[in-house]
């Protein structure tokens, strides 16, 4: 990087994001301005048939963490489930 001070990295801060810089000073984050402007930008653009998902549900969701996914224990109780849903009784 090339910032050799804590003050050099603290001025670089302020250039680009000056608003954590100001200490003491509460700003605003009322972004309706904006996103009025936005939608005046697009409305016309916006398509009039609903928007649909591919996938309403989201299926063992318990399995979306790489710990779960690597379980054993984890990977039997899935095996377990999927079994159990082929064949309720």
């Amino acid at each position: 990087m090339p910032y050799d001070t804590l003050q050099e990295v603290r001025q670089r801060l302020e250039e680009i994001s000056p608003n954590l810089t100001r200490y003491g000073e509460v700003e605003g984050a009322n972004y309706t301005q904006e996103a009025c402007e936005l939608f005046q930008s697009v409305e016309g653009k916006l398509s009039q048939s609903p928007v649909d998902v591919k996938y309403k549900g989201l299926e063992d969701f318990f399995m979306t963490d790489t710990i779960s996914r690597a379980s054993p224990t984890m990977a039997k109780c899935v095996k377990a489930v999927r079994k159990q849903k082929e064949n309720p009784y």
